[in-house]
């Protein structure tokens, strides 16, 4: 698509935007609430463990939505590619969401009787609900600029994670309550089936709104996949760089997978404290998002990802000083407004460094190359914690997140200002800020 193509999908955009984010924030509040009812660091792995899951063990169940998430969005895209019109195919795939009700139902059958199996089974159901998902999201980076102007993405961005957010609180505070309020296993049980229900009640609104189908647009169907993403990789050297910033970053983020389960472990607290963390960070991530939307449009998505980087490295350095549980809130509260930096400006690094015919492949080579980190992460930190500790694991994840933030700042150029990395080895081996 060419610059002037460009402007006019944004033109032809605009006249629906009112309607579209109206709608999209309230699918997006809905799926808000129902993440925080099965959050996976406070929820999900607490789960596992009242089970009777060790720490590898509890990994299995991030490692599972991972490898589903990442493993067909290539497949999906590819095959995907003739498609015009891409909303309803979007919405039909998510029906995916009643695998976590699903999950709920059988919780609540064999989650007395047989809990070992259970550790077992819930991460396959979580696994296959991300796999539908994982076939439904490399088609948003084709939808993001149908449905918003290009100008506005950033704040629609921000808009859309802040109504999750609010959703996520409202959820958290959901979570709470049936957390004290039923017994074990009752109170996960309908947990999980109160999310399964409202992600799938909430696409009822999709279908309203309106897809905008550039004209003209020729799918590059004469290319294999293979050399399609071949051909991605060998010619954009900013994706090889973001690339190993992700490997990076996000095994070391991968060992705050256990924040909850520390956090329960040490100060012996309440199953229906995991409901609160889940709050705090789900306000974290409403107030968050608004902040690096807007920062987004303004400044590049790269700085929006450095600040991202900076939040879970404070939370993991404030998990690892924590005296009293009250101070787990806020660790919480930085662990969402990361998760919005990072999901806001991946999301859009990706779709600034692609064009139409691509931007579909970019997306789905993002999530799958970001496959192995998070695959290997939690299993490795929760082996790693088995045998040292937790504290060791936050350490170790700290050093990583820090390593990341550095390469970040001096390889990844921002697509918006090429050339023009922040920290940069002149001749003379002199190193300026730029």
């Amino acid at each position: 698509m060419t610059y002037q193509d460009s402007r006019n999908l944004a033109a032809a955009v605009e006249p629906y935007f009112r309607r579209n984010v109206t709608l999209a924030t309230a699918v997006d509040l809905g799926w808000g609430v129902a993440s925080a009812l099965v959050a996976m660091g406070p929820i999900v792995t607490v789960l596992l463990q009242r089970l009777g899951a060790a720490n590898a063990l509890i990994a299995l169940a991030p490692m599972m939505q991972t490898a589903g998430y990442a493993l067909l969005q290539l497949p999906a895209i590819h095959l995907t590619r003739g498609l015009r019109a891409k909303k309803w195919v979007f919405i039909s795939i998510h029906s995916c969401s009643l695998f976590w009700a699903l999950g709920g139902w059988l919780i609540l059958v064999y989650g007395q009787s047989h809990p070992r199996l259970l550790v077992w089974i819930l991460p396959l159901t979580i696994g296959l609900y991300a796999a539908g998902l994982g076939l439904a999201m490399p088609m948003w980076g084709q939808l993001l600029p149908r449905f918003f102007p290009d100008r506005r993405r950033g704040l629609v961005s921000g808009v859309l994670m802040a109504a999750s957010g609010i959703g996520g609180v409202v959820g958290g505070l959901l979570a709470t309550w049936a957390l004290g309020h039923w017994d074990f296993p009752r109170n996960f049980a309908y947990l999980f089936m109160a999310a399964g229900l409202t992600m799938a009640g909430s696409m009822a609104l999709y279908p309203f709104i309106h897809e905008t189908v550039p004209p003209g647009q020729v799918p590059p169907t004469e290319s294999s996949l293979v050399r399609i993403v071949r051909g991605l990789w060998a010619g954009d050297r900013r994706l090889r760089r973001l690339t190993l910033v992700r490997y990076v970053s996000e095994f070391g983020a991968a060992g705050g997978t256990f924040l909850a389960v520390y956090a329960l472990t040490r100060f012996a607290l309440p199953d229906r404290v995991a409901g609160t963390f889940s709050l705090a960070l789900c306000l974290g991530q409403a107030v968050g998002s608004l902040l690096v939307g807007r920062l987004g449009d303004r400044r590049g998505y790269r700085r929006v990802m450095g600040w991202g980087m900076i939040c879970t490295a404070a939370a993991l350095a404030l998990a690892l000083a924590v005296q009293r549980p009250e101070v787990m809130y806020a660790v919480f509260a930085l662990v969402g407004i990361a998760m919005a930096a990072d999901w806001v400006s991946y999301v859009n690094l990706l779709v600034e460094m692609s064009d139409e015919g691509t931007r579909g492949y970019y997306q789905a080579l993002g999530a799958t190359l970001a496959l192995p980190p998070r695959l290997l992460g939690p299993v490795f930190w929760g082996w790693l914690g088995d045998r040292l500790g937790l504290p060791w694991v936050f350490a170790g994840a700290l050093l990583l997140v820090a390593t990341g933030w550095l390469l970040l700042v001096a390889l990844v150029d921002d697509p918006r200002r090429p050339g023009q990395r922040v920290l940069r080895i002149a001749p003379g081996w002199r190193i300026y800020w730029r």
